[in-house]
């Protein structure tokens, strides 16, 4: 209900776009900028405890999350770690219920989509990001908790993400 049309994710530009939004998805946003406050300090809470619990890795690329406000929370791996090691991961991950937000899976999101006449290898550090990313959902209404935490830390541990 709340996703982007499948003709526009295959490169047809819809009649209403962009001044138009579906009824449903409208309704869901005037309601939350009715929160945004509250809704901005839940999000800064929860990444950055995100960011506690995933950036004292050394194989994985932090950044400053203080002064944003994320809607997923970006783990980038470094070049050092296999794309097999993340691909498990995320296998891992989905065994125990946890399910990695798709988002800019590729230069031209969402994989699979039309790309708009991307050609690949002409951007390199897209590409490179995109297959090295995974991003943790920032659920106000379903939060990860510590346990979850936890539990994705002790699978990036087992596949030997120091």
């Amino acid at each position: 209900v709340y996703q982007t049309s499948d003709d526009e994710v295959n490169g047809i530009l819809p009649d209403n776009y962009p001044v138009k939004m579906r009824p449903m998805l409208a309704n869901l946003g005037y309601n939350q900028l009715k929160r945004i406050e509250e809704i901005n300090e839940k999000k800064r809470l929860i990444q950055n405890e995100l960011a506690k619990n995933f950036f004292n890795f050394e194989d994985i690329i932090g950044y400053d999350t203080e002064n944003v406000v994320l809607v997923r929370f970006p783990i980038l791996f470094k070049e050092n770690i296999d794309s097999t090691i993340i691909e498990q991961i995320k296998k891992q991950a989905l065994e125990q219920g946890f399910l990695f937000g798709e988002w800019f899976n590729d230069v031209v999101h969402p994989k699979g989509s039309y790309r708009y006449g991307y050609t690949a290898g002409t951007c390199p550090e897209g590409e490179f990001v995109a297959s090295r990313i995974l991003n943790i959902p920032i659920n106000v209404n379903d939060p990860i908790t510590q346990t979850e935490m936890d539990q994705l830390v002790a699978i990036f541990r087992s596949n030997g993400i120091k």
